[in-house]
């Protein structure tokens, strides 16, 4: 359980940091209703956190 829990918590921050990257990034969270619900959570800090300094905080 936990390991499938980090695989998803991966693979979610990877796609956030694709999806900040591109320019469409408004757009892109305005018609995914669950990406923004994603994107509210505190997990958007870790992202941020991890597309600026390149360190991923635990």
């Amino acid at each position: 359980m936990r390991v499938n829990h980090q695989k998803r918590r991966r693979i979610y921050i990877n796609k956030l940091i694709e999806i900040i990257k591109s320019s469409e990034y408004q757009e892109y969270i305005e018609k995914d209703e669950r990406y923004r619900e994603f994107l509210e959570s505190k997990a958007l800090l870790k992202v941020w956190g991890f597309y600026y300094t390149g360190y991923l905080w635990e």
